[in-house]
Parts: structure tokens; C-alpha cells; sequence
């Protein structure tokens, strides 16, 4: 005598499904074709009894009206993709490390691996923490919002667009990743060039300081409302950059911060304390 009577009208009490449904005699189920067989061949269910429909995505919890599984393992159709492309889901937003006195936002490269630490204030974090943050080719904390480039230390000052055309935000220590409103302040065009330090194209490691292979000395000048002030030719390049600090006191009233590199500064791993 047959052990399985078939019955398309029953319904799978292993995954509810109704496709070949039969009532297994020896174990006194009622299943589906695929759970037959496994019971046929296995003598038991090779896969979790919750049906894939009702199973949570293992990343984000949701749960769809249809969900795929991999090794055993239930996704929505999103993470599902993730797995199968890269190994591993993506990052959907970003972690924040908070410490006693202000908190770091981890940027990641291409939603992988943490390539940069945002500092900013914890009472920023609520402003903060709807977005997904990534690192800019200018090395800013950036995100997108109906279609435009905002910028971190834009959103915590509350500056729009509107504003750039005469003041712009500058970082007082040019640590670009540090959003903490004591680094920030809010100046003119000039101060903000002011506060540019060391570019990549210097050849004397000071800003305002050139060697003139003509003459050559040491050129020192400065740059004034887009105009460029010529402060001398010196033998020595000390006295060069003697001349260019005391100008940078008549004009501006200070000398600049010269504790980063505004072109090697901005991207580092790991705690971001030293970089205070």
C-alpha cells in the first residue's frame, strides 16, 4: 500500500505551501513535494520549519511578501544582492562612536571598509544621524538630499547656498573632519584663503615662500583681496619666512596654524584623538 495519498487541496505544515500536497503516512505530516523528499531520502527537514515568507531579513529585520535565502539564511532582495555580489551587506548608515566629550561619525569607502572619522559635538548627533555621510574628493563629510551636495559642517552651522556668495565656513585648525562647532567659524573669502596653509605645488614648505630659480633667493609675498604683495627676495630662507609672518600680522593680525597639512591631513583610520 502507497505511504503517501495525494491531496492538492492540503496545505504544507512545514512551509504552508500547497504545491503537491500530501499527507505522509510514516510520519504523519502533511507536506509538499519538496519536504517528501527530504523526509524520503533525509528521514528528516533539512531546513528551518519557520516558512521563508514569515522569516525577518538577517540584516534589517523587514520582512517581504517573498524573501530570498542563502545558506540557509533568510535576505530581503536588497541584502540578498549585497551578499551575492560583494559577501557581505553593504553599510546603510553610519556608525557613531560616542566618547565623553564628542562623538565620531565613521566614513566608510564605498559602504565597505571605514576609511575616516568625523568629530563633531554630541549635541549634534540628532542632526546628524538621519544621513548617510561618505568622504569627498575635497576630503569633506558630505551627503546627498533632494538631489544637491550638502556638507556636514554646512548643516551644523545652518548655512545654505544663499550664504557662500561673501561668507563662507572655515575650519580654524584645516582638519576638514573636525565638525565641531569650537573648529568652526563663519568668514569672509579672505580669512577663509587665509586659512588655506600648504599647497601641494609649494616648493619651500611655507606658504607665501618660493625659490626663484632666476635671482636665485627666496621670493616671500602674500596674497591680499585676490592681489599678490611682494615682500622681497632673500639669501636665506629663514629671513624669507621671517618676512612673510610679519606680514600675515599686518594684514590679518595673526599667524597661521601651521599644525596640519591641508593636503595629507584629512584622511586617517582609527581613533582620531590626536588629531585634536
Amino acid at each position: 500500500m502507497m505511504d503517501v495519498l495525494f491531496n492538492m487541496k492540503k496545505i504544507c505544515e512545514i512551509c504552508q505551501s500547497t504545491y503537491k500536497a500530501s499527507y505522509y503516512k510514516k510520519y504523519k505530516l502533511t507536506v509538499c513535494n519538496k519536504h517528501r523528499l527530504q523526509l524520503y531520502f533525509h528521514g528528516e527537514i533539512k531546513e528551518n520549519k519557520v516558512p521563508l515568507k514569515d522569516q525577518p531579513c538577517a540584516i534589517c529585520g523587514k520582512i517581504l511578501k517573498s524573501m530570498n535565502s542563502k545558506n540557509g539564511i533568510s535576505y530581503c532582495h536588497r541584502h540578498y544582492y549585497q551578499i551575492s555580489k560583494y559577501g557581505i551587506p553593504l553599510v546603510d548608515k553610519n556608525k557613531i562612536d560616542i566618547k565623553e566629550d564628542h562623538a565620531e561619525i565613521i566614513l566608510y569607502e564605498n559602504r565597505l571598509t571605514e576609511i575616516g572619522r568625523v568629530l563633531i559635538d554630541i549635541d549634534d548627533i540628532d542632526k546628524i544621524k538621519r544621513f548617510y555621510w561618505a568622504l569627498s574628493a575635497e576630503n569633506y563629510a558630505v551627503t546627498r538630499f533632494h538631489g544637491s551636495t550638502v556638507f556636514m559642517h554646512n548643516l551644523i552651522l545652518k548655512i545654505g547656498t544663499e550664504n557662500h556668495l561673501t561668507m563662507v565656513p572655515d575650519h580654524i585648525n584645516r582638519n576638514r573632519l573636525d565638525n565641531r562647532k569650537i573648529n568652526l567659524r563663519i568668514v569672509d573669502r579672505k580669512t577663509n584663503g587665509f586659512n588655506k596653509g600648504t599647497q601641494s605645488n609649494n616648493t619651500s614648505g611655507y606658504p607665501g615662500v618660493s625659490f626663484s630659480k632666476r635671482s636665485r633667493k627666496y621670493r616671500s609675498y602674500i596674497k591680499i583681496n585676490n592681489k599678490q604683495i611682494h615682500l622681497g627676495y632673500f639669501h636665506n630662507i629663514e629671513d624669507a619666512i621671517n618676512a612673510r609672518k610679519e606680514a600675515e600680522i599686518i594684514y590679518f593680525g595673526e599667524i597661521i596654524n601651521r599644525e596640519y597639512d591641508c593636503n595629507t591631513v584629512f584622511k586617517y583610520k582609527g581613533n582620531i584623538e590626536n588629531a585634536n
